[in-house]
């Protein structure tokens, strides 16, 4: 028995120093068929290119080299994610749907249809890990797992990689109304978040993301109409383009940021 117990640990080890799972952690967990100005969600050539996010619902980071996606059920092998990339654990990675592979390595060979079509996550020996059957899509909508990481798709205000219950509160909405402005922008040592119009004290959640999704700035704060700004230093900030997304129990706007 002892034997046995010693053999089964030695596997168990193995597989986390490989990351392999026992069961499938990553999954297509939102994606936007008709991105629009609206949405403020541009690539690295400032287009608003369609996109899909996958999730690492697991424990351990993932390598997906050797993946696919596809949109073509005869074309399985469609595109290879390349060779080092890595979802980390409960992380994102957003990949643009856009039929441009010379804009970066994370831009696939196919867009996406916003008239309904179907989209596949596969492992390097071609096996579905995950997929869905969508139809048609409306303008700056996006559909998301709700619950984040689990759940059924749900058509909804974008939140581009984050959590698809919101981060303050599940009933948010996009909004086309401009809640800020940041300044300057293009920026170097710091950047002042600066808020339209309040009339009552209201606690927002401010989050900044890297083109590729990850979170790398949040911070919540009450703001009073006497105070209605905010400084963010930017010297640990590397240069690039950036998202700024602000958040309160009702409302979520975001904003491009350029950092020099």
């Amino acid at each position: 028995m002892q034997l046995v117990k010693t053999f089964t640990g030695v596997i168990l080890l193995l597989c986390a120093s490989l990351n392999i799972s026992w069961s499938q952690s990553v999954v297509i967990n939102e994606f936007m068929a008709e991105n629009d100005t609206i949405t403020m969600i541009t690539d690295e050539s400032y287009q608003y290119d369609d996109w899909i996010e996958l999730f690492n619902r697991g424990s351990l980071p993932v390598d997906l080299s050797g993946y696919f996606l596809t949109d073509k059920q005869n074309e399985l092998n469609q595109w290879e994610f390349p060779s080092g990339t890595i979802i980390p654990a409960n992380g994102y990675l957003i990949v643009w749907a856009d039929d441009d592979e010379n804009q970066g390595s994370l831009h696939t060979n196919f867009k996406l249809s916003k008239n309904g079509e179907f989209i596949a996550l596969l492992s390097p020996s071609l096996e579905i890990i995950d997929s869905i059957t969508f139809g048609e899509q409306e303008k700056a909508v996006s559909l998301a797992r709700i619950p984040n990481g689990s759940g059924d798709f749900t058509q909804r205000a974008p939140t581009f990689s984050t959590n698809n219950e919101g981060t303050t509160s599940t009933n948010a909405v996009l909004s086309n109304t401009p809640l800020f402005q940041l300044t300057p922008n293009p920026a170097t040592e710091q950047v002042f978040l600066n808020f339209f119009n309040l009339t009552k004290p209201t606690s927002y959640q401010v989050e900044i993301y890297t083109l590729t999704g990850q979170l790398i700035y949040t911070h919540n704060q009450q703001f009073a109409i006497d105070q209605s700004n905010h400084r963010i230093p930017l010297n640990n900030f590397s240069p690039g383009v950036y998202f700024v997304q602000v958040q309160n129990t009702t409302t979520r706007f975001s904003q491009k940021l350029i950092i020099r």
